[in-house]
């Protein structure tokens, strides 16, 4: 068991790769295994169609799949967006049998996740109104606190 996958990931434009390193170690450390995730990573759209890897949004999906693949766990991981799980698919489908991809509200999702959460990362709301966003992820905060486990 290893994050050492984890080094490819630092990119000069991947701003989240020290919280993601930190997050990982404790996550094996503490023998962390399932995943949950809302908001999935979407990349960009390049020549109209093309999608590509978008390493200013952190590409938390990519990760965390490849890090369940490595430690024996699965990524549970939710957006609203079809099109946004049809890029993640893409981009993890190397990792496709450790994630679970699901398309639904993040909220709803999590009220009807019946799964133990051991690591819980929420990103679904983009941040351009910081006080939206805040307001959503405390709903999704509140959803998921009866499945979160109660690891040390």
């Amino acid at each position: 068991m290893s994050i050492e996958f984890l080094k490819k990931y630092n990119n000069k434009k991947n701003i989240r790769y020290e919280s993601f390193e930190f997050t990982l170690k404790e996550a094996l450390k503490r023998n962390l295994k399932n995943i949950v995730e809302t908001g999935t990573s979407r990349g960009k759209i390049k020549f109209f169609f093309f999608r590509k890897l978008n390493w200013k949004d952190g590409m938390s999906t990519i990760i965390f799949s490849e890090y369940a693949k490595n430690n024996n766990g699965h990524l549970y991981t939710c957006d609203i967006s079809k099109e946004n799980i049809v890029s993640a698919k893409k981009f993890t489908k190397k990792f496709k049998k450790f994630i679970s991809y699901y398309i639904d509200d993040s909220i709803n999702f999590l009220n009807n996740f019946n799964e133990t959460i051991d690591l819980l990362y929420l990103d679904s709301f983009d941040g351009h109104d910081k006080d939206k966003a805040s307001e959503h992820q405390l709903k999704e905060a509140k959803a998921s606190m009866d499945n979160l486990s109660s690891m040390h």
